[in-house]
Formats: C-alpha cells, sequence, structure tokens
C-alpha cells in the first residue's frame, strides 16, 4: 500500500488541532502575530502542504509567518515550487533547532508530527524548545508518536517517565526536623551543607528505590506516559540541557562539576562506571555539558531538592526557587488522541497549551538570597521584608501558588498532587480497518472555522466596555 497523509483518521486529528489552536491560542493572540514551525508534509504528489491548507490557512494565518522543514529535497522542491509563501527548509529537525537560538527564531506553535517512537531523540528535540526558549511565552506544542511496541531503548525511555512522573510524599524523608534560624525581622535562614552526608545519601537511595518498585506495563502505561513525558519535558526550563540553572549546594563550579563528572564516567575503576559511560553516549547535546545535564538530570534534580530540604529551606520555598531559576514551561490546557492511519499505524497525538509565566515569577526574583561561603550555602528567605504584613501576603500567595504551578509543570514532588493536568487519551478512529473505518465529508474538513477576528475583537470590546463601566462608576461617585 502506497503511504498517504489523505486519510480520514488523520484529516480529523487535523480538525482537533485545529479547533484547539482557535480555542486556546487565538483568544491571546491575532492570526498575523501567530508564528508557526511544522512539518508540512509532501508524502506524495498532490498531498503537499496539507498541514497548512487544513489546519493554518482557515485560521487566517499568513504562509510567510510559516516555517516548514523538509529533510528530502525532491519533497521540500514540489513545496517550494507551489510558491504559497511558505519558508520552506530543508533539513533535518534537530539540526535546525540546534542553530535556531542563534538566529533568534521563536514560534507560537510548533508541531511535530512525527512517524516514529518516542525515543531519546525526541526527548531532545524538546530539550532544545524548552532550554533555548524557542516557543513564545504563551504556544502549542503537538507532538504525534508511533504507538505500537517498540525498541527496548525506547520501551526504557518510557518507562522510566512513568516510574518518575509518580510523586513522592515528602513525609517519607528525613529532613522533616531540619533546623533552621528564625530571624527577628520576617523569613528565616538556611543552611545548606556541601556535598552529600548519611543522611542524603540514605533518602536519595529511598527515593529511586520508591521509584524503581512503582509498577509499569507498555500496552496500560504508554498512552498515558507520553503525554505526561512531553509535559515534564517542557517543565525543565534551561535546566533540561544547563544543570547549573539549579547548582547553587556545590563548592564546585559548574565548570569544576563538568570535569568532575567526565572523569568520573571514563574512570573504569569506578563500580557505575559503565552504566553512567552508556547514559553518557546515548544522550544528545552539542557539547558535553549538554549531555552530562540530559543523561543525569534526574540525580542533579534529586541531589537539589534533598540537599536543599536537608538544609532546612521549607518546601515551598525551595520549589519556587526552582520555577524562578529553571523558568518551565506550565501546561495550561491538554487535549490527547489516538487513531489508526491507513496503514495500520496506531499514532498518538498531543496538543498542549504551554505558557511560562513570566510576570508571576519575576515578582520572586529575590525570593531565597543565598551567599556561599567556602563551607556551606546560608540562604535568607524574604529577609530583605521589612513588613510582617507583607512578608505574610506574599508567604500566602507563595502558599497557593506553587501547588498550581507544580501540578502544572509535574517537576516537583507534591504529596498533594494526586491528580494529572493531561487529558485521558480519546480515539478516534481508523483508516485502516474496514469495520471500524471513518468517513469525513470533504466539506467537514475544509470548512473553515468561524473567523478568528471575531474572538479577538470581542476581547477588544469587552475590555472597553470594563474601562467605559470604571469611568461612570468614577463619575457617579462624585
Amino acid at each position: 500500500m502506497v503511504k498517504s497523509y489523505v486519510d480520514p483518521a488523520k484529516q480529523l486529528a487535523r480538525i482537533k488541532q485545529r479547533e484547539f489552536i482557535q480555542k486556546n491560542l487565538l483568544p491571546f493572540k491575532r492570526p498575523d502575530q501567530i508564528y508557526v514551525l511544522c512539518f508540512p508534509g509532501a508524502e506524495n504528489e498532490g498531498e503537499e502542504a496539507l498541514e497548512y491548507f487544513e489546519i493554518y490557512k482557515p485560521l487566517g494565518i499568513p504562509p510567510q509567518n510559516i516555517t516548514g522543514l523538509e529533510m528530502d529535497p525532491e519533497k521540500c522542491q514540489r513545496l517550494r515550487d507551489l510558491n504559497l509563501g511558505l519558508n520552506v527548509v530543508c533539513q533535518e529537525d534537530i539540526h535546525f533547532l540546534e542553530q535556531a537560538k542563534t538566529l533568534r527564531m521563536e514560534w507560537d506553535i510548533i508541531s511535530l508530527d512525527y512517524t516514529w517512537y518516542f525515543q531519546p531523540k525526541s526527548m531532545y528535540t524538546i530539550d532544545l524548545i524548552t532550554n533555548d526558549r524557542l516557543m513564545s511565552n504563551t504556544g502549542v506544542l503537538v507532538t504525534n508518536y508511533l504507538g505500537r511496541r517498540d525498541s527496548s531503548e525506547s520501551q526504557d525511555l518510557v518507562g522510566r517517565f512513568h516510574k518518575t512522573s509518580n510523586p513522592i510524599p515528602l513525609n517519607m524523608f528525613s529532613f522533616q526536623n531540619a533546623p533552621h534560624e528564625i530571624l527577628e525581622t520576617p523569613g528565616y535562614t538556611a543552611k545548606v551543607t556541601y556535598g552529600t552526608n548519611n543522611t542524603i545519601t540514605q533518602d536519595l537511595q529511598m527515593m529511586v528505590e520508591t521509584q524503581s518498585n512503582v509498577p509499569f506495563n507498555l500496552k496500560d502505561n504508554k498512552s498515558e506516559t507520553i503525554s505526561i513525558a512531553v509535559q515534564t519535558l517542557m517543565s525543565s526550563g534551561k535546566f533540561a540541557l544547563d544543570f547549573s540553572a539549579l547548582h547553587p549546594w556545590s563548592h564546585l563550579s559548574p565548570e569544576e562539576t563538568l570535569v568532575s563528572y567526565l572523569d568520573l564516567i571514563h574512570d573504569d575503576t569506578q563500580p557505575e562506571h559503565e552504566t553512567m559511560l552508556e547514559d553518557y553516549n546515548c544522550a544528545y547535546g552539542r557539547s558535553p555539558k549538554e549531555k552530562i545535564s540530559s543523561a543525569f538530570r534526574e540525580t542533579f534534580m534529586n541531589l537539589f531538592l534533598l540537599g536543599g530540604l536537608h538544609g532546612g529551606i521549607k518546601p515551598f520555598d525551595l520549589f519556587l526557587y526552582g520555577f524562578v531559576h529553571m523558568r518551565p514551561y506550565f501546561l495550561e490546557a491538554h487535549e490527547a488522541y489516538r487513531y489508526i492511519s491507513n496503514n495500520g499505524s496506531p499514532m498518538l497525538i498531543d496538543f498542549g497549551l504551554f505558557k511560562t509565566h513570566e510576570n508571576r515569577l519575576n515578582r520572586f526574583q529575590n525570593y531565597l538570597l543565598i551567599n556561599q561561603t567556602p563551607e556551606q550555602c546560608i540562604i535568607r528567605v524574604e529577609a530583605h521584608e521589612t513588613s510582617f504584613e507583607r512578608m505574610m501576603k506574599r508567604d500566602a500567595i507563595v502558599q497557593e501558588m506553587v501547588p498550581e504551578l507544580g501540578r502544572k509543570a509535574k517537576m516537583f514532588y507534591l504529596e498533594s498532587d494526586t491528580t494529572h493536568a493531561t487529558s485521558e487519551r480519546i480515539f478516534l478512529g481508523s483508516s485502516a480497518r474496514a469495520d471500524s473505518r471513518i468517513e469525513i465529508p470533504a466539506t467537514d474538513y475544509a470548512l473553515p472555522p468561524p473567523p478568528s477576528k471575531v474572538t479577538y475583537t470581542q476581547r477588544v470590546l469587552n475590555k472597553k466596555s470594563r474601562k467605559k463601566k470604571k469611568r461612570k462608576k468614577k463619575k457617579n461617585r462624585r
């Protein structure tokens, strides 16, 4: 059977993608302000730029705002010959994304419509997006992965995300009675000792053991885990390929830490040499530092958490410090679907609306003030505040904001986090089997949605109406 992307199940997925963008992104941005990175497609003659024609053109997004990637030179030329105005780039996605930061590129919609499994290469593309800030402060990420049984490497990766995504109750650990000094002024001081001690090591082992005991079944857990994995990777922020974003509890500089890890990896006398070397060689990155950050991100994260908590930093304060310095993309809205293409391939497609909440996090840039001495880090939490009432108000905001952002980031271990920000996956149908084949009239998927300008115009009118009411109220008071 000739491979083709003109199939009802795939077209229904495009309809869902178009509706998701219209519902979640157009209320914030006009179509002419939206920039897109996608794989427009040109599998067969007559099938060029299906994603543009069925998603972005009906939404009113100008073709000059769309960057289309295509590896095959022949297909790339066919896309250019259409003269649609698309920015067609004949390059592999990873190589293009690795250079995008230096070219100061940023998109509001990034659509990664792959035909392969979720694997380390897939993970690296998302790491590049979040680490290099290639998505705008409010943007949509689309991922599509093959859902059938995959390689052992891919299975191990999905299993690892499933086990580490389960929140671990904080009361399991021994930092509960960690000392911290209450100041005369609002706030407190905590002292974090460099390196690890026996207690931290025991907690770290218990954390790893607890996660390893989480049951995982590829058939039952793969669909949900891929959604959570994408959410977790996007929430890594600058930490995705740069461990120094969360590197305050060490007397070593980031450069010295990098050298020590590289020495440990290549030291065949160490008991963990083979495992660490394999993890390092399988990791993607533009430099040894990025590969180290990617290969051992869970280790760096756990050391950051346990070191800070044992030093006496309150959990919510520590998590907020992480958010401020990592700058995650927080998942605000999510939809997940699955379908079977016309060649019998099961596909798992996810749509996510992400926000950075820059303005909210910028208010807490100096919430934790860190002073590093040769022996330890001294952390003064909000000690610069002179008003007790102001401190209490700020603390109340933290207590409310951190659990909310923690659930959207899926990054830190909150014992109250019993729900997922991700949605259950819905089956759209099959284009391969006659007994479950779906038929979509051409008028259905080609029909443009309601003009996006109505949504934007209505927002402007509502804003003007609110201002008018405020002026009227002030006038009546006089």
